[in-house]
């Protein structure tokens, strides 16, 4: 049993690094240095609610790295991509209602904003150990930039 244990981590450890990249070169299949008029026929391959607005791309309901996101806009400048944001948001919200203390409000609103809390955390390390795992761990170049 411990032998065969053994041989799968090695597998998948041998695997991991074979498969890992140096470098993003791209994502949700459009590539870093697709003019816009590329990335958005890409894009709307995926998504049909893909919009224009000079000089950004919109999308709404997008799954990037098992995340589901709210928005997404692509920001283009000189016809390269300079920025992409993705949104992500909670709904939930507390209504005040006279019948109830002031004491059960706010524990209902303190509860409500710990869930939306570790929701965003969950949601933020999981993309954060899915790109380390495929990209490797983030070093930090002399300028003080993530590389």
């Amino acid at each position: 049993m411990k032998h065969r244990l053994l041989l799968f981590l090695s597998i998948l450890f041998i695997s991991t690094y074979i498969n890992a990249q140096s470098e993003i070169t791209g994502f949700l299949g459009i590539r870093l240095e697709d003019k816009p008029y590329v990335a958005i026929d890409k894009l709307k391959q995926r998504y049909p609610n893909v919009e224009w607005k000079h000089p950004c791309i919109h999308l709404e309901n997008v799954t990037f790295i098992d995340t589901q996101f709210n928005k997404l806009v692509i920001t283009y400048k000189n016809e390269k991509l300079v920025d992409a944001t993705f949104t992500l948001f909670d709904n939930a919200s507390v209504m005040d209602n006279p019948f109830k203390d002031r004491v059960t409000f706010l524990n209902e609103a303190k509860s409500k904003q710990n869930q939306i809390m570790n929701r965003f955390t969950q949601a933020f390390n999981g993309l954060g150990n899915a790109l380390c795992s495929r990209y490797g761990n983030p070093t930090v170049s002399s300028e003080g930039n993530a590389i």
